[in-house]
């Protein structure tokens, strides 16, 4: 589809009710005809999709947690291009889809209309800039801000002194990269530096929602 997302019709169920069996869509959106993904209705394994991501590929764990669990689909059906930079707006709505998908109004019509109102209804983005390649400094900010909703001591830091570009990091970002490092959400480049204003690519966003999965319930 054209949001970078392949979505896929959800498996018909049956319900045995007082009144007797009934057949119904989990998670299925019957007005806008459309498969909505939830995190409860986790896919089977057996039908990874992906060449570009396959269990040979390092970021292969946090790439299946994601498709698994309908954080992350493909950007094709056989493609996940791991190496292709997050932008904001995906970010928005992978934190959209770990919430539960929940119904939003909006006046907008693009694709990441309902994750960029409930994450500007959360504070958790300004809803600016959703094309842009997401930085670490602004993904470990998001995260922290949605671990905080969510019950999450963030309050906890790490010595950042320790990487060489510590004071490349933007002030309002500082207490949130400082949690993610200490969280163990965020690592070094493996050079000394944090790079908090580079890019992030899809594999490397897959593996800190799948370390994440141990610290925001």
């Amino acid at each position: 589809t054209d949001d970078g997302y392949v979505y896929s019709i959800a498996k018909k169920k049956t319900s045995t009710t007082q009144g007797g069996s009934s057949s119904y869509y989990p998670s299925y959106d019957y007005d806008n005809d459309k498969y909505v993904p939830q995190p409860n209705d986790k896919k089977d394994i057996s039908e990874f999709p992906f060449t570009d991501g396959a269990s040979d590929f390092w970021g292969y764990d946090g790439i299946a947690y994601c498709w698994q669990n309908n954080i992350m689909n493909g950007m094709t059906g056989t493609t996940f291009e791991p190496e292709t930079s997050l932008s904001r707006a995906m970010l928005v709505t992978m934190l959209y889809r770990l919430a539960g998908s929940p119904e939003v109004v909006t006046t907008e019509n693009e694709w990441y209309s309902a994750a960029r109102a409930w994450a500007m209804n959360n504070t958790i983005s300004d809803g600016t800039n959703m094309n842009d390649e997401i930085t670490r400094e602004q993904l470990a900010t998001m995260l922290s801000r949605y671990a905080a909703k969510q019950g999450v001591d963030t309050s906890i830091s790490a010595d950042l002194t320790v990487f060489t570009d510590a004071e490349g990091i933007s002030d309002w970002a500082y207490t949130s990269v400082s949690w993610a490092v200490r969280s163990g959400l965020m690592n070094g480049m493996g050079d000394g530096t944090l790079s908090p204003s580079s890019g992030a690519t899809r594999a490397q966003v897959a593996a800190i929602f799948m370390r994440a999965a141990d610290i925001i319930k």
